[in-house]
């Protein structure tokens, strides 16, 4: 599927008449689509950090770059497992009770 000449819907935040949509929503996704632009914006994020580190703004750029963030999943953990074998009770018990009794086997 192509995504060239696709016009949102009006009924979309891009697809409305609001002014940021118009002045800012739009051309970003024009630009997004471009295969190009992947590239253009590292090498502008790698000008805006090279002018930022070695401005006298320098400190803030440091503190930036040793910020530190951390993401915890052991709640993550214990969660994953039991919503896996509830999705698979759920579908086994599903398939069980859809599916009608042949005297064939199953392979």
């Amino acid at each position: 599927m192509t995504t060239e000449n696709l016009e949102p819907s009006p009924l979309t935040w891009l697809g409305g008449d609001r002014r940021l949509a118009r002045s800012l929503g739009r051309p970003v996704r024009d630009l997004l689509q471009i295969e190009a632009s992947g590239g253009l914006l590292l090498i502008l994020a790698t000008i805006v950090a090279l002018v930022w580190a070695n401005s006298p703004w320098q400190d803030s750029y440091e503190s930036f770059i040793h910020f530190h963030i951390s993401l915890e999943l052991g709640s993550l953990l214990t969660i994953v497992p039991g919503g896996a074998f509830a999705l698979s009770h759920t579908c086994v018990q599903r398939d069980a009770t859809t599916s009608e009794p042949t005297s064939e086997p199953p392979y």
